[in-house]
């Protein structure tokens, strides 16, 4: 026995109903994936931008403490900023022999650091900017300026994303409500109730009733179907008239024939009898 699958008993409204909404829901999901893709790049590049921004505020820094290579003035810098700008989670400072003279930790003063960015950033003395992984508080940035490095947090960055991806998905919930909802009060008015005046008819039909007309007058694929389905109906109509017609002449013609046939029966039957009496005389 073959089965058939289970959407192949959906009505047709169903049919559309989930064709439409699926299609709908793909195109929002993309839509909001784009958006999503887009404000996050934006805010990214803001980030970053303010961190290029206090790359060069600390060089400038830097470079007007070049003369005095002491803790004091580093930790000078670090509090400066460290008070400022909230998003930096850590600084550090270090000389020319790659020795940590400055942090926020201070549990790192005057040990010498291994990382090859510093090193290269000391050794070149030029500015560099680097996305890392390596904060505690997860994501950040991280700049080196000349013998700085600079630990900021996208904390702020998540939580903002984070805002934006519920109110996006409050954003799209109420467009999905509201343009399904509009898409099944157009289906509704365009496909569905000429499709079930068509089903009606057709219901009509089988029972022997061909003086009904679906009367669909527009210019669709659905109309031309049933003006089609109109012309079907007035043609058998009329062949129904027309087998009406000739099965009762053709109960006349029977009847009239039988009507002949009793009539000659009566004659024979009466000029038997007149015969059987004279022959009696």
């Amino acid at each position: 026995m073959r089965l058939r699958p289970p959407v192949s008993d959906f009505s047709i409204r169903t049919k559309v109903i989930l064709m439409v909404a699926g299609t709908l829901v793909l195109a929002v999901l993309f839509t909001a994936y784009l958006v999503r893709q887009l404000v996050s790049q934006n805010i990214l590049n803001q980030k970053l931008t303010t961190v290029e921004i206090l790359t060069t505020s600390i060089l400038h820094d830097i470079t007007y403490y070049s003369d005095r290579d002491s803790e004091e003035a580093g930790q000078q810098i670090i509090a400066k900023y460290m008070t400022y700008y909230r998003i930096i989670t850590h600084m550090a400072i270090y000389n020319r022999r790659f020795v940590c003279i400055a942090t926020s930790d201070v549990h790192r003063t005057h040990q010498k650091t291994r990382d090859p960015e510093i090193l290269g950033a000391v050794v070149e003395a030029r500015p560099s900017l680097h996305v890392s992984r390596a904060d505690r508080q997860g994501l950040g940035i991280r700049s080196i300026a000349r013998a700085v490095t600079v630990y900021v947090s996208l904390q702020d960055v998540q939580q903002t994303l984070a805002a934006l991806d519920r109110r996006i998905a409050l954003i799209m919930a109420a467009q999905l409500a509201l343009v399904s909802t509009a898409l099944f009060v157009l289906l509704r008015g365009s496909i569905l109730l000429r499709l079930r005046r068509l089903m009606t008819v057709t219901q009509q039909i089988t029972q022997g009733n061909y003086g009904l007309e679906v009367g669909d007058r527009q210019g669709d694929e659905i109309g031309q179907l049933g003006r089609a389905f109109d012309r079907m109906t007035a043609d058998l109509q009329r062949s129904k008239l027309e087998i009406e017609g000739y099965n009762k002449r053709l109960e006349q013609r029977l009847r009239e024939a039988t009507a002949e046939l009793q009539k000659a029966y009566e004659e024979l039957k009466n000029a038997q009898s007149q015969l059987v009496l004279n022959e009696k005389m």
